[in-house]
């Protein structure tokens, strides 16, 4: 795989993927992440608004040219704020 595919935001993203699912919000293989994360926000799920956020981020570093390091920096950084508010997210 490319550089890019192991590009430690895509980790992030795997993670708070997982912590949605083991909240019963499952993604059909047959729904995009974006998709998926739009679906999140409809139905209020917790964390939604974060975890929209962070498939973005995970869009921008799947599909665009890799950056320079300080952005790499600074988007695993916004990613991993964005995960722990997708993972401590309860519902109201």
């Amino acid at each position: 795989r490319p550089p890019r595919f192991c590009h430690p935001v895509l980790a992030v993203y795997r993670r708070a993927e997982r912590s949605m699912r083991r909240r019963s919000f499952v993604r059909p293989v047959s729904v995009t992440p974006r998709e998926y994360a739009h679906a999140l926000v409809a139905r209020a799920a917790p964390g939604a608004s974060a975890f929209l956020d962070l498939t973005e981020l995970y869009y921008q570093i799947r599909f665009c040219a890799p950056a320079g390091e300080a952005t790499h920096a600074r988007d695993l950084h916004t990613a991993r704020a964005l995960a722990r508010q997708v993972a401590t997210a309860r519902a109201h």
